[in-house]
C-alpha cells in the first residue's frame, strides 16, 4: 500500500474516533441524578423490571410483556446499567448515546471521502438538527434504528466505490438487528434506503438479489418472533404483536395527513431540513431550467442522498400512525445536504450565494439564540410564575460560543473560516438544550415530587394506588418509574367501581377529571391529602379508608 495513502487512512481513522468520543461526550453530559420524563419512561420501565427479574424475550410493563417492541435495546440499557449497579438515567441513555456517537462516526468517515471540510461541517449540521440531538440525549430505538440505516447505506457506497463486494455480506445481520430493536419498521426502512441506492446506481443485479435477500430475513425474523411469543406467552399475546407492530400502524385512529412529514419537519428537523430542501430544488433549478450539467461523483453522491430522504419519508408516509422520531435516519443525509452549500466543492453560483447568508447567520446564531431564550423565558413567566431556568449560565454559554465565533472567524485562515461559525453554533445549539429544553422539560414533566409524596404516605398506611381515568401506558407510567419495586395500580375508568373498594386505598386523579367523581360515596367530604404538579397537570391524591 502507497505509504501516504496508508497515513492518509490512519489520520481519518483517527479524526473519525475522536469525534465519535466528542459525540459520546456531548450525548452523555449531565446525565447524574435526573428523573426519568416523557415518553423515555415508559423504556425506563422495561429496564427497571428487566434488571429485578432478567432479561426475556419482549420488555414488560406491571409484569406483563410488552408487545411493540422486542426486548434487545432494553437488553443494550440493562448490560449498561450493571457497573453502575441498578437502572439510572446514565445508564438507560448510554446505549442510544453510543449509537448516536457511533451516527457521527460513520457519516464523518463517508463525508471525508470527498472533503473533511463537508464532513465536520455535516456533523455540525447533525448536532444543529433539534430532534436528533434531544433524541440521542434519550432513551431512543430510532435513533438506533438511524445508525444501522446510515451503516448500510456506507456499506452499499463503499463497497461500490471501493470495489469490495465482500462488506455486503453484512447486509442482512445490519437487517436482523433492525428488526431485533424495532421490528419491521427495523427492516424495511434501511432496505429502502439500499434499495434506493441500487435503483439510482442502476445495479439491478444487486437491487433484485437484495430484494429478496430482505423480503426473506424480514419473513424469517418476523415468524420466529410470533412463533417465540406464542410460545411462551400464548396465541392472545401473538395477537396483540402483530397489531402493535403491523396491523395497528396501518389502521391508526390518529389519521395525520400523508404531507404531514413533509411539513412538520421544516421544525422538528430545524436547521439541516429546511436547508436541505433549499439546496435540492436550486440543484434541480439548476439543472432543468438553467440545463447546468455538472455530472460528477460528487453530484452523483448528492443524488444518492436525495434518494435516500426520499425514500424513507414516502415510506413511512403510508402508515396512518406517524411519529417525528420516526424519521431520525434521514438525518446524516439532509445534513450533509444542508452543509453542501457551505463548502468550496461546487461551483454554483446561487448556492455560493447561499452559502454566504448561511455563514453569516451562523456566525450570530449564539446571539439570536440568547434573544430566542429570553423572549421564551417572558412567554413562560407570563403562563407560570414557578418556571425557573438557569439564565445566566445559558446565556454566559452563549456569549462565550459567540466570542469564540468571531474571534476565530477573523483570525483563522479562510478554510478553517467555513468551519468555524458552524461549530460554534452547534455548541451553542447543545447548550441551549442542556442549560434551557432539557431544564424546562424537567420542571414542567418531572414526575417525582408527588410519587415522593404519596410513597411516603403508603409507607405510613399502606393501601392500594388506584388510578382513575388514566391509562397503563400514559400517566401510570410515570408514576410506576420513580419507584423502586414492582407495583400492581388497580386502574378505574367509572366512580361506580369506586365505591366497591374494599381495601384501603389511595386515589389518584387528574383534578380535569374530577366532576366525574362527584356521584363517589367514597369521596364525600374527603380532602387531596396530597396536591401537587404530575406530568404538567395539577394531580389530587385522596385517601380512602378501608371497609374494615
Amino acid at each position: 500500500m502507497n505509504k501516504s495513502l496508508y497515513l492518509t487512512r490512519v489520520s481519518l481513522s483517527g479524526e473519525s474516533i475522536f469525534i465519535g468520543v466528542v459525540g459520546l461526550m456531548l450525548f452523555t453530559f449531565g446525565f447524574w441524578h435526573q428523573p426519568f420524563i416523557g415518553f423515555e419512561a415508559r423504556f425506563a420501565v422495561f429496564a427497571q423490571e428487566m434488571w429485578r427479574h432478567g432479561p426475556s424475550l419482549f420488555p414488560t410493563t406491571y409484569g406483563q410483556p410488552y408487545p411493540d417492541y422486542p426486548a434487545t435495546s432494553t437488553f443494550f440499557v440493562w448490560l449498561f446499567s450493571q457497573p453502575f449497579g441498578g437502572v439510572t438515567k446514565l445508564s438507560a441513555v448510554l446505549p442510544t448515546a453510543c449509537a448516536a456517537a457511533l451516527n457521527l462516526l460513520i457519516t464523518y468517515r463517508l463525508l471525508a471521502r470527498f472533503s473533511r471540510q463537508w464532513a465536520l461541517l455535516t456533523v455540525a449540521f447533525e448536532i444543529l438538527t433539534f430532534n436528533f440531538l434531544a433524541e440521542a440525549r434519550s432513551i431512543s430505538l430510532d435513533q438506533m434504528l438511524a445508525t444501522i440505516t446510515l451503516f448500510a447505506f456506507y456499506l452499499v457506497y463503499t463497497s461500490h466505490i471501493d470495489k469490495r463486494p465482500v462488506r455486503l455480506r453484512l447486509l442482512p445481520l445490519l437487517l436482523i438487528l433492525g428488526f431485533s430493536i424495532r421490528g419491521p419498521l427495523g427492516v424495511v426502512i434501511p432496505a429502502g434506503v439500499v434499495g434506493s441506492y441500487f435503483l439510482l446506481s442502476a445495479q439491478w443485479r444487486h437491487l433484485i438479489v437484495f430484494g429478496l435477500i430482505a423480503a426473506v430475513t424480514l419473513a424469517l425474523c418476523w415468524m420466529l418472533l410470533l412463533y417465540l411469543a406464542g410460545h411462551f406467552y400464548g396465541a392472545d399475546f401473538v395477537k396483540e404483536v402483530v397489531n402493535m407492530q403491523v396491523t395497528g400502524r396501518m389502521e391508526s385512529s390518529a389519521k395525520l395527513s400523508h404531507w404531514y412529514y413533509l411539513i412538520s419537519s421544516f421544525g422538528n428537523y430545524a436547521l439541516a431540513y429546511p436547508l436541505a430542501v433549499l439546496v435540492v430544488l436550486l440543484l434541480c433549478a439548476e439543472k432543468i431550467i438553467f440545463r447546468v450539467d455538472n455530472h460528477n461523483q460528487q453530484q452523483e453522491f448528492l443524488t444518492f442522498l436525495i434518494g435516500w430522504v426520499v425514500v424513507v419519508i414516502v415510506g413511512l408516509s403510508i402508515p396512518h400512525t406517524k411519529k417525528v422520531r420516526y424519521l431520525l435516519p434521514i438525518v446524516p443525509a439532509i445534513a450533509a445536504l444542508a452543509a453542501y452549500p457551505l463548502t468550496t466543492l461546487h461551483q454554483s453560483r446561487v448556492l455560493k450565494i447561499v452559502g454566504v447568508v448561511l455563514q453569516k447567520l451562523l456566525l450570530v446564531f449564539p446571539t439570536i439564540g440568547i434573544l430566542a431564550i429570553v423572549l421564551a423565558s417572558r412567554h413562560l413567566h407570563k403562563g407560570s410564575e414557578s418556571v425557573h431556568l438557569p439564565l445566566i449560565a445559558v446565556s454566559t454559554a452563549l456569549i462565550a460560543c459567540q466570542l469564540v465565533s468571531m474571534l476565530t472567524y477573523w483570525r483563522v485562515e479562510p478554510q478553517l473560516r467555513l468551519i468555524a461559525p458552524v461549530a460554534a453554533a452547534a455548541m451553542a445549539a447543545w447548550f441551549i438544550n442542556l442549560l434551557f429544553v432539557e431544564p424546562l422539560a424537567l420542571k414542567m414533566h418531572d414526575s417525582s415530587k408527588l410519587v415522593n409524596q404519596v410513597e411516603a404516605l403508603r409507607q405510613q398506611n399502606p393501601g392500594d394506588l388506584v388510578f382513575f381515568q388514566i391509562g397503563k401506558d400514559a400517566a401510570a407510567i410515570k408514576y410506576v418509574v420513580n419507584v423502586n419495586y414492582d407495583l400492581q395500580p388497580i386502574f378505574l375508568t367509572d366512580a361506580a367501581a369506586l365505591d366497591e373498594l374494599k381495601n384501603t386505598a389511595y386515589l389518584i386523579v387528574d383534578d380535569s377529571e374530577l366532576p366525574l367523581l362527584k356521584s363517589a360515596k367514597k369521596l364525600s367530604g374527603l380532602v387531596p391529602v396530597v396536591h401537587d404538579a404530575f406530568d404538567h397537570h395539577q394531580y389530587s391524591v385522596f385517601y380512602l379508608p378501608g371497609a374494615g
